[in-house]
């Protein structure tokens, strides 16, 4: 992806730092998600979920608060909406 906004930012690959959204640093932020280094096991533990349950607003919480990507993570969100 070049020329678009956010092509600098790994489209599609997790990340492998740590983010936050709000403030300047994680300890003044609004959110912080699991470190980088647990999200293997969360999609692993999510997709087990998902695939017991049929709660559509939780699996959608649950995946934004995983937030694996440092860019766009509602994308994914959106796409487990339209295959259910």
């Amino acid at each position: 992806m070049t020329g678009v906004r956010g092509e600098h930012k790994t489209p599609g690959e997790f990340r492998i730092s740590q983010n936050w959204i709000g403030g300047s640093m994680p300890s003044k932020a609004v959110y912080v998600p699991p470190p980088h280094t647990e999200i293997a096991e969360l999609l692993t533990d999510f997709e087990k979920f998902i695939n017991k349950n049929c709660n559509f607003a939780l699996s959608i919480r649950i995946n934004t608060s995983i937030f694996r990507w440092k860019w766009k993570n509602w994308k994914i969100t959106y796409s487990i909406i339209y295959t259910k």
